[in-house]
């Protein structure tokens, strides 16, 4: 156990130190390795919220908030700020964004929302109620062209979300946005395997 407190005195180390590329390095290091414990969870936890804070990279950051929000699935708060991290990201980016980065968010923050406990659900309905409406309307005038770097690094946030879920739960909450999102990633993947399997078999036949 005395690697994995080397480990979280480096996070601590480097947030007193402002050096965010080493917290950085510390922090995958204490999710990749570290026990699952409400200690290491922790500290994990906080690291990465404290980076998500200090990230000029907005993908970089939104995969920070959701490695923080895996430490503690069900935090309202922690979901809280994954909602409130897109809605300032979406009203600072909006001539940048495209159609499918805003079904990737369309669909992430319905996951995310699914998870805030009802009780919590009905003190921010009415933000909520904007929020998604903000969506709609810049969807509306959203840029052409292809998938943004956030599209690609934040698709993996998409499955961590679902995956939170019972397969009761999942049939409960399926929408059709949820739904197609989904299967258009699962679809990317397996055609993007075959091909390359393709290419590997043809490499290998002799000339």
């Amino acid at each position: 156990m005395k690697q994995y407190q080397q480990i979280l005195e480096k996070i601590t180390s480097s947030i007193i130190s402002n050096n965010y590329v080493a917290l950085s390095d510390s922090l995958d290091q204490a999710y990749n390795t570290c026990p699952r414990s409400g200690k290491y969870k922790s500290a994990i936890c906080f690291g990465y919220q404290h980076l998500a804070k200090h990230l000029s990279n907005p993908a970089e950051a939104i995969k920070a908030f959701d490695r923080s929000r895996q430490m503690f699935p069900g935090d309202k708060e922690l979901l809280e700020d994954e909602i409130d991290f897109l809605g300032q990201f979406i009203e600072s980016h909006k001539q940048e964004l495209c159609d499918e980065d805003y079904k990737l968010i369309d669909a992430m923050v319905k996951l995310i929302h699914a998870r805030i406990p009802n009780s919590f659900k009905k003190r921010i309905k009415q933000s909520w109620s904007i929020f998604l409406g903000e969506i709609e309307s810049y969807k509306q005038n959203s840029a052409g062209g292809g998938k943004s770097k956030l599209y690609r690094i934040a698709e993996p946030m998409l499955f961590n979300l679902f995956s939170d879920f019972t397969d009761e739960e999942r049939e409960e909450l399926r929408s059709e946005i949820v739904d197609q999102t989904i299967h258009e990633m699962m679809m990317a993947d397996y055609l993007k395997k075959k091909e390359a399997d393709k290419n590997k078999a043809n490499s290998s036949k002799p000339s």
